[in-house]
This record gives C-alpha cells, structure tokens and sequence, in this order.
C-alpha cells in the first residue's frame, strides 16, 4: 500500500499542477471570481481550452514508456481532458419543461429493480417520472460534467483520456484473461442465470478477449454475510496467476487512474484511498501464511471488474454507494460502443480510451449492441460496505440500547449530550435493498435527535466534487442556448418534409362540402384566416364582411385562383359603422340587417334617394384592394364622403370625389419604415405592390403620388396629436412646438423653476456644425411649394433663412451686422471644438479650444449633430428630390424620432453615464493625488494660480496646458545628463562603502551582459577579445570584494553568492530590429577554461542570506545597511527612469518627427533607441534593488505600495508630450513611478519641472471635469424626472378639459404614459442621490 501511495501521489501533483496551470491560464477572461468560476463565461474557456486540446490529441504519444511509467504526454492529455470537463457543465435545471433536478432527492427515491433482457427501461423509469420528469440533455461527445442544481456532480465524461498506446498496452496485457473469461460463461449453470451471467457475444473463434467477466477484489464480504462484524475475505479470482501477472502489468496504469481519480472526484479519491487501506490491513491480518500478499493492490477501488464483449442491460448498481462513483474505463479494438443514461436522456460515444465517472446505484445504465470490433471494459468499484468498514473503525460510543433485529447496520453519526459528536447503530436494510418493507426505527427507545440523515450523509464532502467550486448556485442559471447553426443543422433532415407540407397546403381540404352550413360545395378559402377551412360563397362572403383585406382563392377544380372580395360580391357601407344607411333604396342592402335595427328609422320615402355605389381602391398593409363602397345617404352628405372614410379608418386621397384610400395601419407601418429602415416612398410601395401580385405587379394600381401625398398629411395630423393641438384647439402651434426637447437639459418653468439661480449647471451650449451630403435639388416653381410645418419643428422658417442668407457677408462682425442673428447682453460665450474633430486642428487650438479645460462643461464631447448625420446620410438621397416644405417636413421628422429614441432611454442613458462618472472619478482622483503628493508643493502653487488665471481669462493663457519647449535640452545636453546619472563608485571606508562596491558589481555584470548582447552573431576576434579584457577585470574586482568579505565577516562560512538573471522583457539590443541577438558565451569564450562566466558568478551579501543564517552569523547591523542602500538605489533608478522616460519622448516629439532628412530621422532613432537601452537598464537595476529588499525581509505592504513591480506597458512614450490633441484623455493616468517621491529632484531639471507641470494640470483638469460630469449627472436624473412629471401633469390637465369621449380617451392614455416614465425613473434613480 505504501507503493500505492507514493507512486499515486506523484502521479497527483503532476497532473494537478498541470490542470491548475490550465485553469489559471484561462484566468483572464475573467472565469474565476473569489475562487469560483463565473458559468455565464464558461464558454471562453471551453474555446481556450479545446484549442490546446486539439492541439496535444494531434500529437503522437511515446509507446515505449506505456510499460513502466506514465509519460509526460499522457499527463498532459489527461489534464488538459479534465480541465475542459470541468469548464463545460450540463446542468439539470430548467430541461423539460422547468426541471428542477436535485440528484439526493433523487437518489433517495430510486430504487434497484431487475433489468428487461430486451434492453427497455426497467419500470422505476416510469415511476420515477411521476416525480422527476425524464431530462434530454442529448448527445454528448466532448468531455464534459452533469451536475443537479446545487452544482453537485452525477457523472464525468472523459472521452479519448487515455492515449491510442496506452489503450493497446492495456489490451496486450488483458489478452492474457482470456481463457478465464471464457470459462465464466462456459461454467454457469444456474437454472434461472443472474443478468449479470447474460449478454455476452462471443466472437467468432473466440475473439481476441474472449468473453466472459472476472471480478477481482481484496476485501470483500462473502455473500450473505454482509454485517459490519463479518470477515472480509479476498475474491478466488484475485489469487490466480493470470490475475496475478495481469495486475503487476497494470500497476503503473493504475496508479495514474488513481490520480485522475483525485483530479476529477477528490471526495471520492480520498474515500477509497481511506478505506482501502483499511480493509486491506483487516484482510492481510486474518490471511493465510501461503495467500498471495494483499498490499500490492495497485487501485483505491475495492474491486475491478474486466467485462468482455457484452451487451449491458438497463440497470442500477444496488451495492453502489449512492454518494460515490464507479470509474468506467472503455477499451478493446474499433468498436464504437454507445452508454446511454435513460433517468437523464443521455448518450455518450464510449469509445476506446474513454473514462466514465457515475453514480451506478443513481443513473439507470446500459450498452446497447456495437456494429464492429470487440468491446472491453474495466469497471472499477467501490461497495458502501466497505465505506462502513472504514468509518466502523473510527465511531465513538455506540447506542446503548438493545440489539438491533436488522441484517446490515450501519453507523450515524449524530450529537449527543453536551452537543458532542457521537455514533449510533442504525438498521442499513433499505440501503442493501433486503428489506421490501421501510426499515424499522434503530431502537426501541428515541434516542438524541439527529442533524444528519442517511449513509449519504456519513462523511459530508464525498458528493462535493470539484465542479461544485466552480459553479454557484444555478437556480438563476440561464438555460442553455443553441447558435443559429444549431438550430439550422436541427432543421435539415426535416427540409423535405416542410417542402411537402408547403406542397400539400396548395390542395383544398378532403371535405367537399362547405364546413361553415355543410350544405353548399366548399370551393372557397381563405389565405389569412387560420385553418385550411374551404366554404362556400355565401359562407366566405358572411364570414369577410367585417375582414375586408384578407385574401380569399377559388378552387377551380385543378388548382386555387385569386379572388378579389370584391368580385364575391361584398359591399362596403360607409358613414353608419358598416351598417347601410337608413336611407338607401336599395332593399338588398336591409336583408340581413335585424329588424330592430330599422325601428325608429325615418321612411326613406320620404327623402329622395342619393345613396351611389363606386369602386374604391385601398391600400393594406398587406396588399392593395378594390371594393365595392356604398356611400351614405343621409341629407348633406354627398360632400361628406372623405370624413366618411376617416371614420372608416381609412385615409382618403383626395378630398372631393376620393378614389384611392390608405388604411391608418399601412399609413403607420410606412412612417416607422421610413424612420428606422430609411426607406422611400418608391420602395414601399413596390413593396406592396408585389405583395399583392408578386407575379404580375404591374397590373396592380399605381399609388405612389397618393402615397406621397397622404404620408405627408399623416405626419402632420400625427405630429399635432401628440403634442396637444387637437386638444388645445384654441392654440396654434408655434416655432418648435413640434419638436421633442431633452428631458435631461434644464427648461426654465418645466422642470427647473422660474426663478432658477444662475450657475454653471445651467448653461446653453450650442453646437454648430454642417452636412454636407444632404444636398437639394432646385424647385423649378418654389412659390407653389405649401409647407405644413415650416418652423414648427427643429427648422427654421424658410423665408426668415432665405433672407438671411440673401443679406449675410462674411465678416467678424457678422452677428452685429446680421438682421436675423443676435447675442443677448451679459451672455459669457466659450468657444469650444468638439472632441472628435479638435484631433484634426493645429496643435495650438487644442489648450485654447479644448472641452477638457472649460469649466463646468464635464464631459460632454461637443459633437450632438454628429450622431444625426449618420441617419441622415441614409434619407439624403430621398429627400434631394423633395420639394423644399416636403424635405423640410421628413427632416424634422427624423430629428424628431431621434429625440423620441433618446427620451425612451433617457433612463438607461443616465444611468450608464453615472457609472462612467464614478468609475472616472475614482481613477483620476487617486492618480492626482498622488501626483501632487510627489511634487514640490511650492511649485503646486504656482501652478494653481496660473490655472485660475486661465480659467478665468482664458485665451492666450490657456497655453499653460502646452509643453513650453523652448526649456528642452539639445541633444547633446540630453546625452550629457544620462551620463551624469550613471552610479559613481563612491569610496566610503567600512562596510557601507563595501556594499556600494558589491551593488556597483552587480550593475558591471549587467553592463558586462548587455555588451555581450550587443554583439552581432559574427562577431569578429577583436569584439570577442574585448569581452573577454572586461571580464578578466571583473573578475578580479569580485574576487578581490569577496576577500573583503572574508576579512569582515571574520572567516565565516558564508552562502553562496546571489546570481541575478535578466528579464527578458527588458533586454533589448541596440540592432534595428530591436530583436534580442545573444552571442553564446562558449563562442566567446573559447580559449576560456573557467567553470563560471564574470556575468554569471554570485556575488555576496547580506541578501544572498537566509534570514536565519543571517541572524545565526550576526549579519544583522550589515542586513539594515544593505536594506536603506537599496532603498537608496531604487529611489535613484525610478529617478533616473523618468528622466529617460522624458527625455525619450522629447526626442519622438522635437527631433524625429520633425526630422527634415533621411540622415536627421536616423540619428534621432538611434538617439531614441539608447534612451530606450537606459530605460531597460534602469528596470533591471531597480528589478535587482527589488528582489534584494524583498530577501532581506522589507514588508509586503511597502513592497506593494511604494516599489511595485514595473510592467513593460508602463513604459511607453508619454502621450501629454507626443500627441497632446489625442482624441479620448478622459481616464488618462501617470505610470505608478512617476506619483512616487521622486518628482521633488526631478523639478531641479528644467525639462522634467516642464514636463510635471503639464502632467499636474492635464490630472487636475480631467479630476475636475469628472467631478462636474458626476454632479450634472445627478442633476440631470432630477431635471429628467420632473421633465416626465411636467407632461404627465399637462395631459393630465387636458383630459380634465376634454369634453369629447375620444379627446378624453386618448389625454388619459397620455397621463398613464408620462407617469410611468416618471414611475420608471424614479425607481431606477433611487440610490443614485439624485437632485430633485
């Protein structure tokens, strides 16, 4: 067993780690979350991972090593095999119709029953339905998890696990079981055969494994002697050579199934490996001197099982333990064998090299017939007994009460007095399915109430697994959706048989008779209707009378035709709701009118008769129509037919003999298309034109004048209904007062006050901008044009802009001088350019005009007109056509819509604005302060006053948000002062100055290492010998330190000397390809016999220490000296990288973008490219000062707050310097190393104290405009509230005054509306502290 245990172990941590690492790898997109893994992300991860999956199947493993141990492939196969597993769950929650599946409840219910031989389900399928109804998660071929609703696993399926070698390996070595296998099929005799003894398919001459099946154990209880006090007794079988020979072959494979045991079920893995040590110790105790030694059992199962060709009935496993699986590995030769879980309607391809973890005494199981191949299994189990036997061994105090009359006992463990934790005898009949009744109480007498229930309940954790970490509880889950793919591939084998449905609907119905009187031939039916009813011709016409615009065919004995409803002879009464009018003549028109509806009529004989039929054309939604229409005859309505329509809900063309009518709806659906889908008049009618003949459309009437016509006359009426004119009759509206306002802008006397205080929350900003795609064509008679809206809407008035333009001159003065355009006194302007056009100005309009630098102006972008013009672009082409009223009016239309679009998410929108202000305001405020923090706070307040000054007058003093450049320095200056930042070696006597000498060798082999990188691959003896001078000299200036070293620690045996390693990341060379070219050092060191390059030898110091030996050796007085030197030397290298850090972005700005030569771009490069060789220098060094300090016992806390890290992102080029008018600086921040300490000794240098001004006062302005988004914001959710209130209160006032049933109708569908918007944002505002 301690070969089991040792081997498995290994095994363990190997493949772990390697799932462990999987996981951690897919960490970045955000799938683990305080140690769980987010399920609605777990589809990112599945993508990462199979790729690598794919990638390791498609690589060929090492068979040679299949023998004797596991190779690294197969480990990492496997890892990567159960990593995707647990990254795709199928969760039982919400399948078949909202099934809630719990697998304990369930466990607890299912019962074992014998299996059908014809393979069916047993009946407790069917019973169990009743309770659980039966899942279908489907198909399933990718690894992968079941778990119930509480994340709780009920099978692992690892397909294609075990390689193609170790597959044959396994079935080389079970060849040798072949004959044993065969005899136990060969020797049963039993009259009635157990399930177990049938199925099997011998193949043909006795098949490579024969079949049959062995069952191995080495602790088991011999049948009906199951009690815990029984003997375990080891299996006949296990003592056999054949098993014998097969288990030593199988060792090695064993023990790596014991490690994806512990990968996959840890809960499971440690039960077995518990009990199985347990059991084997009680066996190997009461064995005989000659038995075959129990502890080489090489499987934390108690039992294996080598099943051969056989086909497996539906069945549960009853001496499973319900908490526990059973490992099912699949092997043998080409087969393509499928298990299906009927409970969860689940099949899996269980071919070889698959791996099964399942709940056999839970899911009902079996293997149907394979086509080819031969089929082997080695099912791996693990009894509940045996789970007994273990925990028996560990109880406390039994009950003491009488004997139990039970069979099996188990044991429970429950609280006893005092609240301890006890066990108690319990009757386990139900669990071995012996009892047919429900088991006696355990005692006679109650005993201690218990907390925990059943055997599932004995060790709580064996059912925990390890997806149940990773998936919360999924009760709120979404279900599983499918791709658009999915769907498509589910609807290709039912292609045909849509076709022939669609086919077979061409057919009239098999009834001949009329299924409405059952009396007339039923030849008629109806496209729009449902149902594929046939009726008669009294029966369509009586059933359409009130259906004008469906479409009816005729059945002409070989095929269906189209007949009109007109041509059916329906007639359409108008002026009296579709009835006729009480003084028509014609006594057709009263049949089938009640007679109660003619009393009290006045006799038509009296009037003379004026009642005329005509054939009107409409327009549908659905087609274009022809009807019959019979218009009212009352007195003085034969001028009246038009209004006759409208209350038809028919739109007429014309207002004196209408012809042609556009239904509200078709009228309705062309507005919303033209809106949202741009569309012309010209296609929508095509449109329906085609719908109505698709075949023929040109003998469909042409509408399309009438349509522009009529839609022009809709959006009117439409546009004056909702605002309130219909209403407030006795006001004509007036400039803008069809035109949707911002509820979110402040409107003095809507929802602002009157007398509103003057400040800058509230402050107009206009926006001034052109489109210039929205050209127009010129009116040959522009004085006909009629507008119905000319400066109603967002547009002015056409006759006050024409003499504007006539009268207008380009000048400064050009509102002074205009007669239409004036500025009111007192009026403050801010000019300003917007955020997405100011990137393409000079770089001298960006400090004067930019919207960061204009206070209380937040973070708008100046560019409101931006977003129309996109729409805009779309409808141009229609409307430069248009008349100028008619363009106009479809202009205003869509700027209408698009505020009603913004008003409808208004709600939304502040919102989403509220969360951006927080999260701004929380990254620039820290930034900043840290900042101001770093700097002097004399020159803080310099700046400050310059910024108020700027504030305040603007203009020219706005340029203090500009680098000055004038205070650079030249090239050679900036050459000079890198080389004056280079560490001196400082002759301190003592220690300290020993330990300067020790860090100045550390940075010589630095240097030492980049020549070395310098140098190209054909570096010529002259360069090599070089090298080689420089580390002959460093060598003796090392040996000569650690001689010192010697005489100050007085002869102590010291450590070895720390060797540093350079980060690759910051290695980079000074070729043009700024690629890392390294010379080996055999090449250079040829002649060269030392064991240890220079660059690579420890040097020593108190850091190269343990903290023990340092105190054991009295190095603490050297260790604090140590620890303030490096503090001091990173201090000077996070200076020294800023300074370069500057001075390199200086350079891309003043020098190489501004070169005027080939000769000039290329100096500037390299001169950049050596600031970039200090800057890696300065990392390194400081990466070395670092990893000293943290050895030497620095807090991680400091270590975390004030020497971080440096990442490679964190140098790039200062963009305040490179591209001061970039677009989008509204969340930009300072690296970490520039708001440390360090700004106070920069300031000394001219260029830095520049380039810290500009970076304080680009901080402090994008804190400031985030702190005033917020603020306005929060004012804007108030503003918007009392805005919906405002209209809400306005209908509310208008239905109060309506005296109309319909005007009062629709003001009070109006108030519902405007109060909830108000309700709706006021919910969502709350918590917000909004300002109302």
């Amino acid at each position: 067993m301690a070969n089991l245990r040792s081997e498995t172990t290994k095994l363990r941590a190997a493949l772990t780690g390697q799932i462990t690492q999987i996981m951690r790898d897919s960490a970045n997109t955000s799938v683990f979350k305080e140690g769980k893994v987010q399920s609605h992300l777990l589809h990112k991860a599945r993508l990462r991972i199979g790729v690598q999956l794919n990638s390791c199947l498609a690589t060929a493993d090492a068979p040679s090593k299949c023998c004797s141990s596991i190779s690294e492939y197969e480990i990492k196969r496997a890892a990567f095999t159960i990593a995707y597993a647990m990254v795709n769950p199928c969760v039982l929650i919400r399948v078949a119709d909202y099934i809630d599946w719990d697998v304990e409840r369930y466990a607890e219910m299912a019962k074992c029953s014998p299996p059908k031989a014809d393979g069916s389900p047993s009946p407790e399928i069917e019973r169990l339905q009743k309770y659980f109804p039966q899942a279908a998660i489907g198909k399933i071929s990718a690894p992968a998890t079941i778990v119930d609703r509480h994340g709780k696993i009920m099978m692992v399926y690892l397909p294609g696990i075990l390689s193609r070698s170790r597959v044959d390996y396994v079935n080389t070595a079970t060849k040798g079981l072949r004959n044993l296998l065969l005899r136990t099929i060969l020797t049963s005799s039993a009259s009635k055969p157990s399930w177990r003894s049938q199925g099997f398919v011998v193949p043909e001459g006795g098949g490579i494994f024969g079949a049959g099946r062995v069952t191995v154990s080495p602790a088991y209880f011999m049948q009906r002697h199951e009690r815990i006090q029984d003997p375990l007794v080891t299996s006949a079988s296990y003592s056999s050579a054949e098993v014998q020979e097969w288990l030593a072959a199988l060792s090695a494979t064993e023990y790596f199934w014991n490690a994806i045991t512990a990968a996959s079920a840890p809960g499971l893995f440690e039960a077995g490996s518990t009990a199985i040590s347990e059991v084997v110790q009680q066996v190997r105790g009461a064995s005989k001197p000659d038995a075959v030694p129990v502890p080489q059992w090489p499987s934390i199962f108690s039992g294996l099982e080598v099943i051969a060709n056989r086909v497996t009935f539906s069945h549960r496993d009853p001496g499973g333990a319900p908490s526990l699986f059973d490992l099912l590995v699949s092997l043998g030769i080409g087969h393509e064998a499928k298990l299906t879980l009927r409970d969860i309607g689940v099949e899996l391809d269980y071919h070889p090299g698959t791996m099964v973890f399942i709940s056999g005494k839970v899911l009902e199981h079996s293997i149907g017939p394979w086509i080819k191949g031969e089929r082997l299994v080695i099912a791996h189990f693990m009894k509940d007994k045996d789970i007994l036997f273990c925990l028996s061994n560990r109880r406390g105090q039994l009950s003491k009460g009488k004997d139990l009359d039970v069979n099996y006992v188990a044991h429970k463990q429950v609280v006893g007095k005092k609240r301890k934790m006890t066990w108690v005898e319990s009757c386990a009949d139900a669990l071995y399915d012996t009892a047919p009744t429900p088991s006696p109480s355990s005692s006679p007498r109650k005993r201690v109430r218990e907390e925990t229930q059943g055997l599932s309940s004995i060790q709580e954790g064996f059912d925990r697994e390890v997806l149940s970490d990773f998936i919360s509880y999924t009760e709120n889950q979404p279900r599983k959706t499918k791709t658009q793919n999915n769907f498509i591939q589910e609807y290709l084998p039912f292609r045909d048989s849509y076709l022939h449905i669609l086919l077979d609907l061409e057919k009239p119905s098999d009834v001949l008779e009329c299924q409405s009187c059952q009396i007339g031939e039923g030849k008629f039916h109806c496209l729009t209707c449902s149902g594929d009813q046939t009726l008669c011709h009294p029966c369509i016409v009586k059933t359409h009378q009130c259906l004008p615009f469906h479409k009816v065919q005729e059945w002409t004995g070989k095929c269906f035709e189209d007949k009109s409803l007109e041509e059916l002879g329906i007639v359409w009464y108008m002026g009296h709701g579709g009835q006729p009018c009480p003084f028509s003549e014609d006594p057709q028109a009263w049949e089938d009118v009640p007679l109660d509806a003619e009393a009290g009529s006045v006799p038509m004989e009296t009037f003379a008769s004026s009642t005329t039929t005509s054939t009107l054309t409409i327009i549908h939604s659905t087609g274009v129509f022809l009807h019959n229409v019979v218009w009212c005859g009352c007195p003085g309505a034969k001028h009246q037919q038009h209004l006759q329509l409208l209350k038809a809900r028919l739109f007429p063309a014309s207002i004196t003999r209408p012809q042609t009518a556009f239904t509200f709806e078709v009228l309705d659906h062309f507005l919303i298309d033209a809106l949202e889908c741009k569309t012309s008049a010209s296609s929508f009618f095509e449109k329906i034109r085609r719908m109505t003949n698709h075949s023929f459309p040109g003998t469909v009437p042409n509408r399309y004048r009438e349509l522009m016509r009529v839609s022009r006359l809709w959006r009117d009426l439409m546009s004056r209904k909702c605002f309130g004119f219909g209403h407030d009759t006795r006001e004509k509206p007036g400039e803008g007062d069809l035109a949707w306002f911002c509820p979110s802008c402040p409107q003095p006397g809507i929802n602002i006050p009157d007398n509103w205080q003057d400040n800058w929350l509230i402050s107009q900003r206009f926006v001034v901008d052109g489109n210039f795609t929205a050209q127009h064509m010129t009116m040959k008679k522009p004085q006909l044009d009629i507008s119905l809206s000319d400066g109603l809407g967002y547009m002015v008035k056409d006759r006050e802009y024409q003499t504007h333009l006539s009268l207008a001159v380009e000048s400064k003065e050009r509102v002074a001088e205009s007669h239409g355009l004036s500025i009111p006194e007192n009026m403050q302007i801010i000019p300003a350019v917007g955020k997405f056009h100011l990137s393409a100005h000079k770089l001298a309009c960006f400090a004067r005009y930019s919207l960061n630098f204009v206070q209380g102006a937040g973070h708008v972008d100046g560019e409101i007109l931006e977003t129309l013009w996109a729409p805009f672009n779309k409808i141009s082409p229609t409307a430069r056509s248009m008349s100028h009223a008619h363009r106009q009016e479809v202009l205003d239309d869509h700027m209408r819509d698009s505020n009603w679009k913004k008003i409808v998410g208004i709600t939304k929108t502040l919102l989403t604005k509220y969360k951006r202000a927080l999260k701004g305001v929380d990254e620039t405020k820290s930034p900043f302060d840290e900042l101001a923090r770093s700097l002097n706070p004399g020159k803080i307040l310099m700046w400050e006053i310059d910024e108020k000054k700027a504030v305040e007058e603007r203009g020219e003093y706005l340029d203090i948000y500009q680098l000055q450049i004038n205070k650079a320095p030249t090239m050679a200056e900036i050459r000079l002062k890198l080389t004056e930042s280079e560490n001196d070696d400082d002759k301190h006597p003592g220690t300290v100055s020993w330990l300067i000498t020790g860090i100045n060798l550390e940075d010589l082999q630095d240097a030492l290492r980049a020549n070395i990188r310098q140098l190209p691959n054909d570096a010529t003896s002259a360069q090599k010998a070089s090298i080689e001078e420089k580390r002959q000299r460093l060598a003796a200036r090392i040996a000569k330190f650690h001689e010192t070293a010697d005489a100050m620690t007085a002869g102590m045996d010291l450590d070895i000397g720390t060797v540093h390693s350079d980060d690759p990341r910051f290695c980079r060379t000074d070729n043009d390809g700024n690629e890392w070219v390294e010379v080996s050092d055999e090449e250079i060191s040829e002649d060269i016999d030392e064991e240890i390059l220079t660059e690579e030898m420890g040097i020593w110091m108190p850091s190269s220490s343990s903290q023990h030996n340092r105190l054991t050796l009295g190095l603490g007085p050297l260790q604090a000296e140590e620890l303030e030197l490096r503090k001091g030397q990173a201090n000077d290298c996070l200076e020294n990288l800023g300074m370069a850090l500057g001075h390199k972005a200086l350079i891309y700005r003043q020098y190489f973008r501004s070169a005027d030569s080939t000769w000039a771009g290329t100096r500037s490069k390299q001169e950049a490219r050596r600031c970039q060789l200090k800057i890696d220098k300065y990392v390194r060094s400081y990466q070395r000062a670092r990893s000293a300090m943290q050895r030497l016992g620095m807090e991680e806390a400091t270590l975390g707050s004030i020497y971080r890290e440096i990442l490679p992102t964190e140098l790039s080029i200062d963009k305040e310097v490179t591209e001061e008018n970039r677009f989008g600086q509204g969340s930009d921040r300072l690296a970490w190393f520039w708001r440390v300490n360090n700004g106070n000794e920069c300031q000394e240098d001219a260029w830095m104290d520049e380039f810290y001004r500009v970076n304080w006062l680009k901080a402090k302005a994008r804190w400031s405009r985030w702190q005033e988004e917020l603020s306005l914001v929060r004012h804007e959710m108030g503003w918007t509230i009392n805005w919906f209130k405002y209209h809400q209160k306005e209908w509310n006032r208008r239905w109060q005054q309506a005296t109309r049933p319909g005007h009062q109708a629709y003001a009070y569908q109006q108030v519902l509306m405007w109060g909830r918007f108000a309700q709706d944002a006021e919910k969502a505002f709350n918590g917000c502290g909004y300002v109302p």
